[in-house]
């Protein structure tokens, strides 16, 4: 969505449209780090550079017919970012504790019993509250 925003953003108002547009898909990797650096989004979150050129260069309309970011879009980019950068997270940390115990009881286990997919009770599941 960022990538997409920042795209249209670049877009000549009137005249220029294709050669602003074909510069932009050549110059790619430093809309990417635009991009990143704006948002300070992680390398690993975008898409593989030559498929999205690939893709750009098919949008009909070029750029200037993409949706422009709204602040309803922004709220839910930043619910969606603190799920993912807090919650997820808090709930992965407290899976480990869990496994733990598993592995540490799986010691005198078979390859078979060690490689099955343990059965965590309920009540062993930490619960995490949304804040």
């Amino acid at each position: 969505v960022h990538i997409l925003s920042y795209l249209r953003d670049q877009m000549p108002a009137m005249m220029g449209k294709e050669r602003k547009q074909a510069e932009l898909i050549r110059d790619m990797s430093s809309v990417f780090r635009n991009v990143q650096r704006q948002y300070n989004l992680p390398t690993g979150d975008f898409p593989e550079i030559e498929n999205f050129k690939a893709k750009c260069a098919e949008i009909n309309g070029g750029f200037a017919m993409l949706p422009k970011m709204n602040k309803k879009n922004q709220k839910l980019l930043d619910q969606i970012d603190d799920v993912l950068g807090k919650e997820i997270p808090d709930l992965m940390n407290a899976l480990p504790r869990t496994l733990a115990n598993y592995d540490n009881a799986a010691e005198g286990a078979t390859p078979e019993e060690k490689t099955a997919v343990p059965v965590l009770a309920a009540s062993s599941i930490p619960q995490v509250t949304a804040s």
